[in-house]
């Protein structure tokens, strides 16, 4: 015997060590699970290809870019031959579709407020990008409630209630639903802010050289802004997409049924309940948008056909909501060859 005291570990260092080394195992295994998940991942990700949804593809990748006018088939205004337009809206112009003649124009170039018109290029954009119109969307008092307070146009749609995208559609067309345009923005691009990128990319592809936005709706912001002149070349590629036209010329429709609106939710077109359409012999017109804002004053785009040629119309700035309505009329009646 040396002398040396006999070091006995006490019961408590044993379950110390015990712990240890059951951590050590347990990180160990989990380190191990982590690896084998992370390799059949990557061996699946080589034979499987996740297509992204829409809300997760990134800003600036969506429809702004998806459906881009060909340069030969760039629709350009030609003011060479412009008559001056006898209006009493100070800002207007009507426009030849096919050829981009501009037949007679006042103000086309002036900045103005676009009010609800903003909502055509919405139209576009998800009229390019979403395809099932059948596809289910709940209303949400997200998306409700500022409209409201701000005492903007509504489709009439509950908060909870379950309607299809192609009522979003007619919604935001025919009573001008700030509601219905906020929620196709927010199934194209995840949010409003995000969709207005794509408008403002849309707006830079089709030639809109002095045009911006800064919300789907229409209502009004300073930094909203564009003129008589894009709004035509808005309206003209608008009609190259036969969805969007055919929303754009549809006077009623029916939304559908629901519990809280059983029979559905009737809906009128805010611009033929201000004409017929055939007010000017030999000329009918086809469908438009209404718009207004008290900075923007009484607005309207149309588009009309004569001896089987399409025309396209926009006033702005009126001060009564008569004061477009008959400037279309007039434009149509004495300005188109």
């Amino acid at each position: 015997m040396n002398g040396k005291p006999i070091d006995i570990p006490s019961s408590t260092s044993k379950k110390r060590r015990r712990k240890i080394y059951y951590g050590r195992v347990a990180l160990a295994v989990l380190l191990l699970t982590g690896l084998l998940y992370g390799g059949v991942k990557l061996i699946f990700s080589f034979f499987i290809r996740e297509e992204p949804s829409l809300e997760s593809v990134p800003v600036g990748t969506l429809s702004a870019v998806r459906n881009p006018p060909s340069e030969d088939a760039a629709f350009t205004l030609d003011n060479e031959n412009a008559a001056a337009l006898t209006a009493d809206c100070p800002v207007g112009i009507l426009v030849d579709n096919q050829t981009g003649e501009v037949l007679a124009a006042k103000g086309e170039t002036d900045r103005i407020y676009p009010a609800s018109l903003t909502k055509v290029m919405t139209l576009l954009l998800a009229a390019e990008s979403l395809e099932d119109l059948d596809a289910p969307f709940t209303m949400t008092s997200a998306i409700i409630d500022p409209l409201y307070l701000d005492d903007a146009s509504i489709t009439g749609i509950s908060p909870g209630e379950t309607v299809t995208v192609r009522d979003l559609f007619y919604g935001m067309i025919l009573p001008s639903g700030g509601d219905a345009a906020v929620a196709l923005a927010t199934l194209v691009a995840g949010s409003e802010e995000a969709f207005v990128t794509l408008m403002n990319q849309k707006a830079e592809s089709l030639g809109m050289t002095n045009t911006h936005f800064e919300n789907v709706s229409g209502m009004h912001h300073q930094n909203q802004y564009s003129t008589a002149g894009d709004l035509a070349i808005l309206l003209h590629y608008a009609l190259e997409n036969e969805f969007a036209k055919t929303v754009l010329s549809t006077s009623a429709y029916t939304t559908t049924q629901t519990e809280k609106h059983p029979e559905g939710i009737e809906l009128q077109s805010t611009l033929f309940s201000r004409m017929y359409g055939d007010e000017v012999e030999g000329v009918t017109i086809l469908g438009g948008k209404t718009g207004y804002t008290k900075a923007a004053g009484q607005c309207l785009m149309t588009f009309a056909e004569k001896d089987d040629k399409l025309y396209l119309s926009v006033f702005c700035r009126g001060t009564d909501q008569w004061d477009p309505v008959f400037d279309t009329l007039r434009c149509y009646e004495e300005d188109l060859p």
